[in-house]
């Protein structure tokens, strides 16, 4: 007997062909989140991404501060754009009355939605009395301003349980007639690089280092550690490592929020335009899921 021999053709997808099928799925769901929904869900993630622009500047500044003993001469008393030192010299950001930051030797972040000025990056900074402003001129949906503390007072409650002034920072003379210096208060260069070195040892820990956002929490660490690095209280505590250990703690925290603030919005794009969403969200869906599933059993 004649057996014949059957082929079957089990032919895949080729590499090509699939970076083709991704195209078009990309392009279409760019297309539907224009179309259909481009307004709230947008401007949120611009503002997220201002948000994060401007602490980036923060950070950059409280580190120029501390190696520089000061802020750039660059920034007045005014609140004026900061010029994009990306593309333009120092000189046109001159001619345009911009804030020039090349000193901080970092890449200035410009705005989603480009600068007031045609050489703006569309943020603006001041400093009055060594107190740094920063401020976004295109927010959206919401304020989005930071400022950076010089000046830190030292308050407890007295027999009568009234909350009076017993020390302040920077500060030289008598509590009534003494008089404001950048020159008294500062932290040492040895303290900052204590804060430093506490921040990178803190970001190797197993719970944290794993992230790809972590130079971020640590920059948001040490300005937070140079805002409040002078306000901790002997007469309370003999640990200071505990309160600056609590300090870069919840810095991490508030960056880690802010990054699942934002990937939430990410993920609401995703779902709603029928694509996956990421592996976080697919995950919680499948708990939640499993865990209807045990009820229904139990039940």
């Amino acid at each position: 007997m004649k057996l014949e021999k059957t082929q079957t053709n089990n032919k895949a997808f080729t590499l090509i062909e699939l970076l083709i099928v991704i195209a078009i799925i990309a392009v279409l769901a760019a297309a539907v989140i224009i179309i259909v929904r481009p307004g709230e869900v947008l401007q949120q993630a611009r503002d997220a991404t201002r948000e994060r622009h401007l602490h980036a500047v923060e950070t950059s500044l409280y580190r120029y501060n501390i190696e520089e003993g000061g802020y750039p001469s660059s920034i007045t008393e005014t609140l004026t754009e900061i010029c994009d030192t990306n593309q333009y010299t120092t000189q046109e950001c001159e001619e345009e009355n911009l804030i020039d930051l090349s000193s901080l030797n970092i890449e200035i972040p410009l705005d989603p939605q480009g600068g007031v000025n045609e050489k703006g990056t569309g943020y603006k900074t001041a400093v009055r009395d060594n107190r740094v402003y920063l401020d976004s001129s295109n927010s959206e949906t919401r304020n989005i301003d930071v400022g950076i503390n010089g000046l830190v007072g030292h308050w407890k409650f007295d027999e009568e349980d009234n909350l009076i002034c017993v020390g302040k920072s920077h500060w030289v003379g008598g509590m009534e007639n003494g008089y404001f210096s950048k020159d008294h208060g500062r932290a040492t260069n040895k303290l900052a690089m204590m804060w430093l070195k506490l921040v990178d040892r803190y970001a190797t820990r197993g719970n944290v280092r794993g992230y790809t956002y972590n130079d971020e929490m640590k920059g948001q660490a040490i300005m937070q550690l140079s805002q409040i690095g002078l306000q901790f209280d002997e007469s309370k505590s003999n640990n200071p490592f505990a309160y600056y250990t609590a300090a870069v703690t919840n810095s991490f925290v508030r960056v880690i929020n802010i990054e699942k603030r934002n990937q939430n919005i990410r993920d609401d794009i995703l779902e709603m335009n029928n694509l996956n969403p990421s592996y976080t969200r697919q995950h919680a869906g499948e708990w939640e899921a499993s865990v209807k599933r045990n009820s229904k059993d139990s039940d």
